[in-house]
């Protein structure tokens, strides 16, 4: 039980208010204005260490996936090099025919590997997204219980985890596209629609790399990342 002494009041540092959980349960006396003051600077390093944390981990998914959509868009265009020889000899002896079938089973079989590998770094941005929201909602329950709470870091709580929802976003419709494009590039009977699926994969519509760079930069900026970072958006 916390002795009556204890609860005489004490003046409080500027901007911290007797409002918190800690001030109604102790009073507004010392020990409760220790408490906040604890909890608010120990809420803001650990919050600002993982949005540290969850952008170094976004920015080299990033990366990550630049590098297995290259190796995957040069399946892709091994792939429609050998149906255009394959539409182009349609008569061709089964020796002819036979090889050709046995390099696309190969290159697909790359090639799903790829989107496998592709769908993980997907599945690994829903974490992250997943994290910041949570960081994001439990730094506005302490910013109402603690009235100093840091109103920046709410706020790049607030922009950080809405970012990585819409790049997440980004990359989940196109992961649909890629993974059509690995399911049914072999079974196209024209050139046409080749040119278009290796188009597809190449240029990634869905994917917005500006809008990636101008929500990711301030918030790379805003936590000292630039040396880490900017070079992997």
């Amino acid at each position: 039980m916390v002795q009556s002494h204890n609860k005489r009041n004490f003046p409080l540092p500027n901007g911290v208010h007797g409002t918190c959980i800690y001030h109604r349960h102790f009073g507004n006396c010392q020990l409760g204005t220790k408490l906040c003051l604890y909890v608010k600077s120990s809420f803001k390093m650990s919050s600002r260490q993982l949005s540290c944390n969850c952008c170094i981990k976004l920015c080299n998914l990033l990366k990550e996936q630049k590098s297995l959509s290259q190796d995957g868009l040069s399946i892709v265009k091994n792939i429609c090099e050998v149906k255009k020889l394959e539409l182009a000899n349609e008569e061709q002896d089964e020796k002819i025919f036979e090889t050709l079938m046995s390099n696309l089973r190969n290159l697909t079989s790359k090639l799903l590997d790829i989107i496998s590998e592709l769908d993980d770094i997907v599945g690994k941005m829903n974490k992250i997204t997943k994290k910041l929201k949570a960081i994001h909602d439990l730094s506005g329950v302490q910013s109402s219980e603690c009235n100093d709470m840091d109103e920046d870091l709410v706020r790049l709580m607030s922009k950080f985890s809405e970012a990585s929802q819409e790049i997440e976003q980004m990359y989940k419709a196109d992961m649909k596209i890629k993974s059509g494009v690995a399911k049914e590039i072999c079974i196209l009977k024209f050139e046409t629609q080749l040119t278009f699926f290796e188009l597809c994969w190449e240029y990634e519509p869905k994917i917005n790399k500006e809008k990636i760079f101008s929500l990711l930069a301030p918030i790379i900026f805003e936590l000292k990342l630039q040396s880490t970072c900017l070079h992997l958006i």
